[in-house]
Parts: C-alpha cells; structure tokens; sequence
C-alpha cells in the first residue's frame, strides 16, 4: 500500500464526515433504544441491566484491550492493510472467546454482580468475541482512512437492536435479560456486517508465506506490552460503574448508567475526528505541517468540539431527561453535569495516546491509564459511601482529567509544542472537519 500523501487529504475529510454523519444517525437510534430500556424497566431494572452489560464490556476489555495499540504501531511501520486486518479480526475473535469464559466464571463469585442469576451473565459475554473483532476493524479503519465504513457497520447492528427493543417495549415484553440478549444478538451481527464491506483487498507484493495465524501472533505479542495500558484506559470508563453496584443499590447505577450513556454520546462525534486523522498521524503525511503540530490541533479541536456539545447537554439536560425518560430518571442529571468536565478531557486523550503509541512508548501509556484508574477507585471508595453516584461522578472525571494531563505533559516535553496550541479557537467549534482535514490541500 503506498503512503498517505496531501493528495489523500480531501477523501479523509468527506470520510470524516460521513463517519459523523452515520454515527449520529446510530446515536439516534440509540437514543431511542434507551428510552426504550429506560421507561420499560425503570431505575431498578435499567441497573441489573447495566451491571450485566459492564461485566460483558470488561470481558471485551480484557480480551483486546492492548491489540488496537499493537496495530497502531505496526501500521507505522508496514503497510499491509489487508493483512493486519484479518490477524487483528482472528486475535479479537480468540482473545475475546478465552476473556468473556474467564470474566463469566469469575462474576459468580461476587453477589452483586449476579442479582438474577448467571445466566444472564452468560447472556451478557456471548458477544464479545465479536465485539472485539469489531473493535479491531474499527481501529483499522480509521487508519486506513475510513472509518466510515465502520460507522455503516454499527448502523447495521444497531438499527436491528433498536428496532428489536422499540418493539418489545411497545409489546411490553421487555426484561433485563431480553435487552441483554437483544444487545448480544446486534453485536454478533456487527462482524459479518464489517466483513461484508470486504474492508480490502489482497495488499499488491503480500507474501503467501506470511500467513495471517502468524501476524495475529505478533500483533498478541506486540501488545502484550500496552496490556497494562489497554486495560487500566478502558477500566476507566467501566469499573466505577462496577464499584457502585457494589456499594450502592440497583436503581443508583440505573440512574449512573444513563448518565454514562449521554457522555458517550458526546464522545461519538469527536471520536469522528480523531479517527479520521489517525492515519496521517500514525505516516506522518501532512503537508507543510509536523506530526506533532498536527497531533496537538487534532486534540485541539476534539476539546473544542465536546466542550460545545457538553455545554449543550449540560444546559438541556435538566429538561431533556424527564422529558424523554421519565421523572424518574431525573436523579441522573447531576451526575451527568459532574461527568461533562472529565468527558472533554477524555475527547482530547486519543491523538495524544496514538502518540505515544507511534513512539512505541508503552511507559508512558501505561503511567497514564494506570495512575487515572487508581485514582478513580480511590475516590470511588472515598465519595461512593458518601454521595453515592455524585461521588461516583466526581471521581470519574477527575481520573479522566488525570490521565489527559499526564499525556499532554509528556506530549509537550517530548514535541516542544507551545501549549497554547491546545487551547480551543472559534474555527475548531464552527469548521472542526475543515480545521483538521483541508478540504483543498496545498499544491506545490
């Protein structure tokens, strides 16, 4: 595959946005899937849903939490997108198989994990070899520079998931494990949807004799060395939700979880951006601009973008909430305004983590994600017993808070880029696709 070259810029920034477009699109029909789950099964049962689905969405992180940066770092250096593809879609299938047996034995000892029984955590891991799978072709397409193929994707599974749950909830059938089985059902789904997209074609000179068992193999080993980093960053966004259960009661971590839910809305239109530019980061191909003077305006506008969009939600959300799901959500409000801090920083964290892994410094990724997690279970067993899903709230942003900086401060040292080159402008609110992606590059 040859590089990335300027020439290739405007077919990144029309993939930029059909990637937004698609994926808010998939956030409506996710909006609509929540309000199904929410007003079907209220506080209470929206909580041993959301216990279920944590412990399925730790399975997936144990199982491939460290690959997605193996692949950034072989992508950097061999183009072979074909190749890597496929290894990274057999190591999430075995990896995620072998995490999802291991996290479903595991939960049976712990009560609070298991309020109805195991079978529906057994329900909850059955998708997660494939959701993992997944995960890894989405990586891989934002590096190949489409990542709005994996948009369209989810817009397959999620469209089947929210027409299922719409019409379970208007039939009033719907139960914690029905919806968790109709959410395994849609992540099943999500593979062969990838793959009938046949994301590439053979990679012109791709040796036969490089079998794709054999690069799956060294993409595990690659990444066993970010596993530490892998699974503490993605611990982060789950595991308070987990400590609550344990500390707190059903209808709090119903309440939580929807609060969760609207931050990762936020999080679906920067992620957009980032991915988008993740290819030119990882080669390097931008034109009369460095990587690292690239690297800081992505984060730049990724901050610029969900500071907008969270002082949206957090303005409306007072009024947005009951309306949509019930007064009885209306308790979710406060935690998700002491969520919306830590989330911008956590939009911001994605170019500065591919940085780092473009430098092959899994010490750093690893100092960051860890010391954010450890602070936040700390917090977590100080403010939980205290305030409850506020506490659970603060704690969660200021562990996404913790790891953004210490990413920014190694960024800095090792780049010397002013820091100022972080702080938003207006054009990243109002342009952020045109800000990032040209759509006319220059000509020499």
């Amino acid at each position: 595959m040859p590089p990335i070259t300027a020439d290739s810029i405007p077919s990144r920034s029309r993939a930029a946005a059909r990637t937004a477009l698609l994926r808010m699109s998939n956030a409506g029909l996710g909006l609509a899937a929540s309000i199904a789950i929410s007003r079907s099964l209220h506080p209470t049962g929206r909580g041993v849903y959301a216990i279920a689905a944590t412990v399925g969405a730790i399975a997936a992180i144990l199982g491939g939490a460290a690959l997605p940066r193996a692949l950034q770092s072989a992508w950097g250096r061999e183009h072979q997108p074909a190749l890597l593809g496929r290894a990274a879609v057999l190591a999430g299938l075995v990896g995620g198989s072998i995490a999802a047996v291991a996290v479903a034995s595991l939960a049976v000892t712990w009560q609070a994990l298991t309020p109805h029984g195991m079978a529906i955590i057994w329900l909850a891991v059955a998708g997660v070899p494939t959701l993992v799978a997944s995960t890894h072709l989405t990586v891989a397409y934002g590096l190949h520079g489409r990542p709005d193929r994996a948009a369209k994707a989810a817009i397959v599974s999620g469209g089947m998931q929210s027409v299922l749950l719409l019409w379970g909830a208007w039939a009033e059938m719907l139960t914690p494990t029905r919806v968790i089985g109709i959410t395994t059902a849609s992540l099943v789904i999500m593979l062969p949807a990838h793959l009938a997209l046949r994301p590439w074609a053979r990679d012109a000179g791709e040796r036969v004799a490089t079998t794709t068992a054999a690069v799956a193999g060294l993409l595990v080993r690659q990444g066993l060395r970010y596993q530490q980093a892998g699974i503490a960053a993605h611990l982060l966004l789950r595991a308070d939700l987990i400590v609550l259960a344990a500390l707190g009661t059903n209808a709090q971590v119903g309440h939580y979880s929807l609060a969760l839910a609207f931050t990762e809305a936020i999080l679906i239109l920067t992620s957009s951006i980032t991915q988008a530019g993740s290819g030119a980061q990882v080669t390097g191909a931008r034109e009369g601009e460095s990587v690292d003077a690239y690297t800081a305006r992505l984060a730049r506008t990724a901050l610029a973008v969900a500071l907008t969009v969270a002082a949206a939600v957090g303005a409306t959300a007072w009024l947005i909430i009951p309306l949509l799901f019930g007064a009885a959500f209306a308790p979710a409000v406060a935690p998700l305004l002491l969520l919306l801090p830590g989330v911008c920083a956590l939009a911001a964290t994605p170019p500065l983590e591919l940085a780092a892994s473009r430098h092959d410094v899994p010490g750093v990724s690893a100092l960051a994600s860890t010391t954010a997690l450890v602070t936040m279970l700390s917090l977590d067993l100080i403010l939980i017993p205290w305030q409850g899903m506020r506490g659970a709230a603060i704690a969660a942003s200021v562990g996404y808070l913790t790891q953004c900086l210490i990413y920014l401060r190694w960024f800095l040292r090792r780049s010397e880029q002013p820091v100022a080159l972080f702080i938003p402008r207006a054009q990243d609110v109002w342009v952020p696709l045109k800000s990032i992606l040209p759509l006319h590059p220059r000509r020499s």
